[in-house]
């Protein structure tokens, strides 16, 4: 989910299009963006949106970076740069380049220029290492994901199976660890023999960071802190925490609701996100935050 201008754009999986876009000026205004295939101009499943106010990227499985420039969002032929040798299941851009998921080491970020070639590799991870090697099986045993800001200079990573959460910063001198915060990993289920490999959480899993948020001053973090047995028999909160770029936490938003994915709106003071009741249709949410 993000916002860009005055459109909040959702993912959705349920349809030939892969996006929808909700007009907030206008509600009644919605359209569908980023048709699902496999050609040149077409989508399979988002990784990850960047926005800098005045123009989107998405990135998708098939490590293609896609450009949508203007006021009004439309895909056209134009639009499309493609990156081919950027590699890594999870990427955004970030300086003059791309961060990706790319294992180096102990390292578990790298950072890329504009043509795919790798610059520094940077981002440790703090609990147990276990495996660290091996390529394939770590980062799926240590699931987590980042976001870049704006303005493409800062960086925020955090863990799923932990309550890992740290901030850095490109500088002149490269890439400067601003914030870290750390104190347990959780459960979780793994079996790496079946195919494809199944990993997930069980009765003690205790879910932690499920979504993150930048804009231009703040990373949002959506946290939930609950065992996975609480959440399926107890609906509960969940809480929005505020940092600034340089890691500093700030302020907390308690949601009434257990959200999944969510976007801030700071000019409008409004949080929105998505909400799923057991056994219905997802439900799309604005909270004010006055």
């Amino acid at each position: 989910m993000l916002i860009l201008k005055n459109h909040l754009l959702i993912n959705d999986y349920q349809s030939d299009s892969i996006l929808f876009s909700i007009c907030l000026d206008n509600k009644d205004c919605i359209k569908r963006l980023a048709p699902v295939g496999q050609g040149p101009f077409d989508f399979n499943r988002i990784r990850n949106m960047h926005t800098n106010g005045k123009e989107l990227a998405i990135m998708d499985l098939s490590n293609s970076y896609y450009e949508i420039k203007g006021n009004e969002i439309t895909l056209d032929e134009k639009s499309f740069i493609r990156q081919d040798k950027v590699q890594g299941v999870l990427i955004s851009p970030f300086g003059e380049g791309y961060v990706v998921n790319a294992i180096n080491g102990n390292k578990m970020l790298a950072y890329l220029n504009a043509k795919g070639d790798t610059i520094s590799s940077f981002c440790e991870y703090p609990g147990d290492t276990l495996g660290i090697y091996d390529h394939r099986f770590f980062p799926v045993r240590k699931f987590y994901n980042f976001t870049t800001s704006p303005n493409k200079n800062s960086i925020a990573v955090y863990g799923g199976y932990s309550d890992w959460l740290a901030f850095y910063t490109l500088t002149s001198d490269g890439i400067k660890k601003e914030k870290e915060y750390f104190s347990f990993e959780t459960e979780f289920t793994i079996d790496i023999k079946a195919v494809p490999m199944q990993i997930g959480p069980n009765e003690k899993t205790t879910t932690t960071y499920k979504d993150i948020y930048a804009t231009d001053s703040h990373l949002y973090a959506l946290f939930d802190g609950c065992l996975t047995k609480e959440i399926e028999v107890n609906p509960h909160p969940t809480y929005i925490l505020q940092f600034s770029w340089d890691g500093r936490f700030q302020k907390c938003y308690r949601l009434g609701e257990n959200v999944n994915h969510f976007a801030v709106d700071e000019e409008r003071s409004c949080i929105y996100a998505t909400y799923t009741a057991i056994g219905e249709d997802p439900v799309l949410m604005k909270y004010n935050i006055n």
